[in-house]
Parts: C-alpha cells; structure tokens; sequence
C-alpha cells in the first residue's frame, strides 16, 4: 500500500507532508489516518520525545491511498516529503525525515 498524507505533532502548528509505503491492516475501527498513526507512532515518539507522550499526540489526514501498491518511487522523493516511512515485508523499515536517513532501528 502506498499513502500520502499531511501529520501534524502537538504543539506545532506546522502541517507536514509524509508518504508511507508498506503493509497496513485491510480492517480498522478508527479509520486509515489512526491504523498509520498506530503503525508509525513508535518513531514518532521516539523522535518527538518531548512531545509525542501518546497516540493522540499525532494528527494525519490521509490525501491519497494506493492499495495494490503497483507504483514505486525513486530515491528522490525523500528531499520533497518531509517524512518517507518503508515499511517493507521483506527488509528492515526504512525513514528518512527531512531528506535524511533516520538511525531508529525500533524499539
């Protein structure tokens, strides 16, 4: 699956552009925007520490989703989003946040 969207951390008023691209559940409760928050939320909260205590700390409004996943995109990508998370199946997830290449590794 690939998805756009706009995320927004508490206490920051700026609104920032993200593209997930991997696996997400085909069933939620909440809606698409709370299954990638719950997905990404880890490095969020690491990254953000001071300011991502929880889930509701972190605001996404989906603008695109592809669930066949039949497109790809370049390397390039990463110095337009400000957030490009990789969720792979069949690697180690890949983040680059600001056009850099994040060292999170996970909790």
């Amino acid at each position: 699956m690939i998805a756009t969207f706009l995320y927004r951390i508490k206490g920051d008023s700026s609104k920032y552009y993200g593209k997930y691209i991997g696996k997400c559940p085909t069933t939620y409760e909440e809606g698409m925007d709370r299954a990638l928050a719950n997905i990404m939320f880890p490095f969020f909260q690491h990254t953000y520490s001071d300011r991502m205590k929880d889930l509701c700390d972190l605001s996404i409004g989906v603008l695109s989703v592809d669930r066949m996943g039949k497109d790809y995109y370049s390397e390039h990508e990463k110095d337009v989003f400000d957030l490009v998370y990789c969720n792979w199946t069949n690697q180690a997830v890949e983040i680059h946040l600001h056009g850099d290449l994040s060292k999170w590794t996970g909790a």
